[in-house]
């Protein structure tokens, strides 16, 4: 009997603590597709390592590139003044969103791997941008960055971003992927994929028209990969997993308990 009464007091302090521990999550700033932000629970901060370890993992579980996968979750290098400003100099240079989106995120990577046999890629310059930051570095309100439904790819020349631009269009055409192809001018560095239907940007219409025109292009492009191969099992219960980390705390103290007085 006495052995009841220690499981019993072990499991209330259990309680109190796990509560404790679920409440003391951080919050982290998510936009909807409308540009309305709102404050939800998340199981790591928006600046964690621990989440941008896990994405990477899941990431790189997927078949992409530890480098892009990982490029993907930093700011772009050139704002870190503005990123300072908003969230501290002190703070980790890294932005992650909800884990619900990392999905998406994997597979826009995967495009840009695809991109990458077309023209040499250098960063991923752009995944997710909190709307604080998004604002302070000249995104619109309906940015898709806004809901991590967008990256901006630096290709290492502005020759090596027309390639990757005409199989870009090619494959859009051919395939329906990738779904937004955006272009900043003549003489960036950058190509933008979204989860949109649309082509925007100074001289791209011209550009898709003639990709339209060469079949042969069109022909030789290869479906752009999407990041969803089927994963290991190890490699999903580790690296894909999205169990409650006060869960997994409580299972395994209540285990803990178990040993001891059974």
């Amino acid at each position: 009997m006495l052995h009841l009464v220690f499981r019993f007091l072990a499991l209330v302090i259990l309680f109190v603590s796990t509560k404790s521990f679920s409440t003391g999550l951080s919050f982290g700033e998510v936009a909807q597709p409308s540009g309305v932000t709102t404050s939800v629970p998340l199981t790591y901060s928006l600046h964690s390592p621990a989440g941008q370890k896990r994405f990477i993992q899941r990431c790189t579980s997927r078949g992409i590139s530890e480098q892009l996968c990982r490029e993907a979750t930093f700011p772009n290098p050139d704002s870190r003044s503005v990123f300072n400003g908003i969230y501290g100099a002190n703070q980790n240079f890294i932005l992650m969103p909800p884990e619900s989106t990392w999905d998406t995120g994997i597979q826009l990577l995967g495009i840009a791997q695809s991109l990458s046999a077309y023209g040499k890629v250098c960063e991923i310059r752009n995944w997710y941008r909190p709307k604080p930051y998004n604002g302070r570095v000249g995104g619109t309100d309906g940015s898709r960055h806004l809901d991590a439904s967008a990256i901006d790819i630096e290709f290492c020349s502005v020759q090596e971003k027309n390639k990757a631009l005409k199989a870009a269009l090619a494959m859009r055409q051919k395939f329906g992927q990738p779904p937004g192809v955006g272009v900043y001018g003549e003489s960036s560095l950058v190509l933008h994929i979204d989860t949109s239907s649309r082509i925007y940007g100074p001289g791209i219409a011209n550009i898709d028209y003639a990709v339209s025109r060469d079949q042969a292009f069109r022909n030789s492009v290869q479906a752009p990969y999407l990041g969803n191969e089927t994963r290991s099992a190890a490699a999903s219960s580790s690296a894909g997993s999205t169990a409650n980390p006060s869960s997994d705390f409580f299972r395994n103290i209540v285990n803990f308990f178990n040993s001891m007085f059974l």
